[in-house]
């Protein structure tokens, strides 16, 4: 072979090699051996292990639970427990406030970024009006939908669902720092190990958490089902939960999903692999293409060969797609068009599959199938978990709700909580029927849904906190993969109206927050009925859309409900 010809060849390769490089990733996945996952399933717990064994989480809700959930953290901040947390989730509006806890990027101090819980006798309306610019409290003052339906209008978008990510990107993660297209991880050694293994990624900006001692995030997002057999009635709903998180993307259980077509009734269902985890940076949220080969049978865990998606999936479609609650809603009417055209698609693929396939689905609101991440954190075997739930429906007294002797209904306590008893109101208005299914959560047994509804009964009443701690042990749930006879300590905070927080208001602050009429006052299910806090602290589910007194309000409850609970919390957090 004569030199000039060896060099035109050398050449030739050196280009073939660099397409290739530009066009795969070399992404990481995992997977488990088992039905029932273990710690050792789980890339982060190896890293985590110098932290104690402990799990906060917040509950869906919108701006509701963004500001609450600031509340809370505020509190755990002033009592100094952040630091012994090892992870932390939500789902929707707590998947928003989890995210922009860890991530924000502008060097903004957690006295600052969390704000200050007033006391009650302290509260005065015009100061509540007072927002630093840098508190994340400021993030919900604007609106989503708007923002996102402008840039749909104005053709910045092209997709209804594009518009929600675009918003929520411009309301919570632009004003911190987090611009979108940019890929996240979680520290720096990770970040440096995709780059080794990906030098065309080596200018990339990788996103890591505000400061190495952050707990590890955990949100999640409902699998309604591939976008070819949309729309999925109630009695073709097939729900699961895709987690996502710094490290990976995916399910720990892994399953075999079948989708039945209203369209196509005599069609054999079809079946979708879930399950299997994948590094972030390797997953499409569009134009994603699946690897040639999953990991090898007796693999736990493995390199593969990733095309490399045409977007990727940044944190601002991460959290459009675990709050998007119109998804399951608009993939439920029975209107195909409406279904795909409305919908949020995400290119998904299974890392256990040997050969996998690539399907085009449809996520919605992490909330309609699980709306707090309490069975991720059973997964991983954590043994003292804190909830913090933030719902619309007030928890229902004891003149109003007697828990031993009437049937269970979804206006006596919120049903994402009795759901993981078992404890559902199979009278569903059809509304709810048809965006939520959380049939398959149930991981407590039956008998102990009125001990721990009666606890919270017990602390409303005592009118310092809706919080209780309960010894709980686990039943079997195939579904998700958890075994019977896991003992853990559940903590659940409930949000709600608080009477000795109220009795210490100004008479003004009094006239705007409780119920005018004696009776009602009484009633701590009864929420005010105007004025400006009009229903507080259940305020309506929105996206932002929310005012600095509202937002500021919520955290003060909240983050004095948790000190008032100061050695409980140590007991749990230590």
């Amino acid at each position: 072979m004569t030199k000039a010809r060896s060099v035109v060849l050398a050449l030739l390769c050196a280009m073939l090699c660099a397409f290739s490089a530009l066009g795969d990733l070399n992404v990481r996945a995992w997977k488990s051996q088992t039905d029932i996952p273990t710690t050792t399933d789980f890339p982060e717990v190896g890293l985590l292990s110098a932290k104690p064994n402990t799990a906060i989480a917040f509950s869906g809700g919108g701006s509701r639970a963004f500001s609450s959930a600031m509340g809370y953290l505020a509190a755990l901040r002033d009592l100094d427990l952040l630091k012994n947390v090892r992870y932390i989730g939500g789902i929707s509006g707590g998947a928003w406030a989890t995210m922009v806890y860890t991530y924000q990027q502008k060097g903004t101090t957690d006295d600052v970024f969390l704000g200050e819980i007033i006391q009650p006798k302290h509260i005065r309306y015009e100061k509540l009006k007072d927002m630093d610019p840098a508190c994340a409290r400021n993030l919900v003052a604007q609106d989503v939908v708007k923002i996102g339906l402008k840039a749909y209008k104005d053709k910045t978008v092209t997709t209804v669902a594009d518009a929600w990510a675009y918003g929520v990107s411009k309301v919570f993660l632009e004003p911190i720092g987090v611009n979108p297209n940019t890929r996240f991880s979680w520290n720096a050694d990770s970040a440096s190990d995709i780059k080794s293994r990906n030098p065309e990624l080596a200018s990339e900006t990788i996103l890591l958490p505000a400061d190495i001692n952050r707990p590890y995030p955990i949100i999640g997002t409902t699998f309604v089902g591939p976008k070819d057999g949309a729309p999925y009635m109630p009695k073709t709903q097939n729900y699961s939960l895709i987690e996502i998180s710094p490290l990976y993307v995916g399910s720990a259980k892994s399953l075999d999903v079948n989708f039945k077509s209203i369209e196509k009734p005599f069609k054999k269902p079809q079946t979708v692999r879930v399950g299997g985890f994948v590094e972030p940076f390797g997953v499409a949220s569009a134009g994603g293409a699946a690897p040639a080969t999953g990991l090898p049978t007796d693999a736990n865990s493995g390199t593969l060969t990733v095309p490399a998606p045409k977007r990727i999936l940044d944190l601002a479609q991460s959290l459009a797609a675990t709050s998007y609650a119109p998804g399951t809603l608009l993939e439920s009417l029975g209107i195909p068009k409406l279904a795909e055209g409305l919908s949020m698609h995400f290119d998904y693929w299974s890392p256990t599959s040997a050969t996998p396939s690539l399907d085009t689905v449809m996520l919605g609101d992490g909330g309609s199938y699980e709306n707090i991440p309490l069975i991720s954190f059973l997964q991983r075997r954590v043994p003292k978990i804190v909830l913090f739930f933030m719902s619309t429906i007030p928890l229902q007294p004891f003149q109003d709700w007697n828990v031993t002797s009437d049937p269970q209904a979804y206006e006596h306590i919120t049903d994402d909580l009795a759901a993981f008893f078992g404890a559902i109101d199979y009278k569903l208005k059809r509304f709810e029927d048809r965006t939520y299914e959380y049939e398959k959560d149930q991981v407590f047994a039956l008998d102990d849904f009125n001990r721990v509804a009666l606890g919270l009964q017990t602390a409303q009443q005592a009118g310092n906190g809706i919080i209780a701690s309960f010894n709980l042990t686990t039943v079997q749930n195939d579904w998700w993969g958890i075994p019977a006879g896991l003992e853990v300590e559940v903590t659940f905070s409930y949000l709600g109206r608080l009477s000795q927080w109220e009795s210490q208001l100004s008479a003004e602050m009094q006239k705007l927050l409780v119920p005018a009429d004696a009776e009602s006052a009484a009633d701590l299910s009864v929420d005010v009925s105007s004025g400006p806090f009009k229903g507080f602290p259940h305020f309506p589910s929105s996206a932002g859309n929310m005012e600095a007194e509202k937002a500021n309000i919520l955290a003060d409850l909240a983050g004095w409900s948790v000190l008032q609970h100061k050695e409980l919390f140590q007991r749990m957090l230590a």
